[in-house]
């Protein structure tokens, strides 16, 4: 994944801006006080600065019982090519194709290529609530880059939430072949929020490509909320994608 687009995640880029004011580095309860984000967010977007070569983490010595703490450094090496992933999904596509037709094959690979990858990994027991799974989401759209935005945070315990996907970087491909290019995009989000829960269906996903002018609408949110989505909110002449 690129570094500048890892860095176009608003969350990444504040503990990145943190570390860098800290010479000398920062714990993850630290980085949490400092953003204001929960521990386990921190560590999952930890995790991907770390895989990215953005951070470095440095193991304290232990104090009493307990794995030792972590303490974190920020690190900037060179930019990388920011369109590799959907070069890497398509190959995945065709050398191990899975699934009956092009759109199903694109979605399996997308689906895998996330899953695979450690730094978009949830820790442990760390089932994230509503509302931390549409931001964490909305960030991994936006080191895609998509320039997403939530339209409504899901705050409301077990109500879905729609993000807007307001800039495709594949715009002119996915319009012309949306079966596939599409379909390895709610690929990579039915991956992503699978691996947030304990189980693969706790989180349902529907992607409606250019829902409005606005851009692609993708919808997520517990699998018991499913059946109360209409479309996610896609007019009849828009297909959305499930």
């Amino acid at each position: 994944m690129a570094h500048n687009g890892v860095l176009a995640s608003k969350r990444k880029a504040s503990l990145v801006e943190v570390l860098l004011s800290h010479p000398h580095g920062r714990t993850t309860t630290e980085l949490a006080e400092a953003t204001g984000l929960t521990a386990s967010t921190v560590r999952f977007h930890l995790n991907a600065l770390e895989s990215a070569a953005l951070v470095v983490r440095e193991v304290l010595e232990p104090v009493g019982r307990g794995r030792p703490e972590l303490r974190f450094h920020a690190r900037m090496p060179a930019p990388q090519n920011g369109f590799a992933f959907l070069a890497e999904i398509l190959t995945e596509a065709v050398a191990f194709p899975t699934g009956t037709s092009p759109a199903q094959r694109a979605e399996t690979a997308g689906n895998r290529w996330i899953r695979n990858r450690q730094d978009h990994q949830w820790p442990q027991a760390a089932k994230p609530a509503a509302g931390e799974l549409a931001h964490a989401a909305e960030e991994l759209f936006a080191e895609l880059g998509f320039a997403p935005h939530l339209e409504d945070d899901g705050a409301l315990p077990g109500t879905p939430v729609r993000v807007r996907l307001a800039q495709c970087p594949f715009a002119e491909l996915a319009k012309s072949t949306p079966q596939v290019v599409c379909s390895a995009h709610l690929g990579i989000l039915r991956g992503f929020i699978a691996e947030a829960g304990e189980q693969d269906d706790d989180y349902f996903a529907t992607m409606v490509p250019w829902e409005s002018p606005a851009g692609c609408l993708a919808t997520i949110g517990p699998r018991q909320a499913s059946l109360a989505i209409q479309s996610g909110g896609a007019t009849p002449t828009r297909k959305t994608l499930h």
